[in-house]
């Protein structure tokens, strides 16, 4: 299965790609539900990165903004539009790309909705690519790497057992899971 980060013939200085497989067979899994189901994920460990950090600057007198993000039910997970900081860039029957553009690096994070070739149980791939626009996102990025590769394997296998729960339980609300 070929990527559309792939077909778009860009040069990235760095890439990296987690995959999992889906326990639960089910056909009728969309990219959209791999897409909600990996936002709400993003959402629930962020709000508790946000609660660490609350708890840390109020340590030394100061007051963190509370995170919010938008009700994912709202969103139509198409090309051009945007979730916070994340815009979706191209989207496929069984891939979606999201991603942001900033001044220091720009990065992509696709989602492919994939079978594998025995049995045909459903995968979930997530790639991350990223362009450094200057040596402090080369800096930045250096600094957060490591971070970056533990919490991608926490929202992949987070979004696999919402994606599985959504199979089994024909659940489509991904805000109680």
């Amino acid at each position: 299965m070929s990527s559309i980060l792939k077909n778009n013939h860009l040069q990235y200085d760095y890439i990296d790609c987690f995959q999992g497989v889906l326990i639960a067979k089910n056909d009728e899994l969309t990219i959209s539900d791999a897409c909600i189901a990996f936002l709400s994920s993003v959402r629930e460990t962020v709000q508790k990165l946000s609660t660490i950090k609350a708890k840390i600057v109020s340590m030394v007198g100061l007051k963190a903004k509370p995170f919010k993000m938008q009700k994912l039910d709202k969103f139509k997970y198409e090309a051009g539009e945007q979730l916070g900081i994340l815009k979706v860039y191209e989207r496929s029957d069984n891939e979606i790309t999201l991603g942001s553009n900033g001044t220091h690096f720009n990065f992509r994070i696709s989602l492919i909705l994939g079978y594998t070739i025995i049995d045909k149980p459903r995968t979930l791939s997530m790639s991350t690519r990223v362009v450094f626009n200057n040596w402090l996102g080369r800096f930045y990025f250096s600094l957060i790497k490591p971070l970056h590769l533990i919490f991608s394997k926490i929202l992949l296998g987070s979004t696999i057992r919402k994606l599985e729960r959504k199979a089994l339980l024909k659940d489509n609300n991904f805000n109680s899971i």
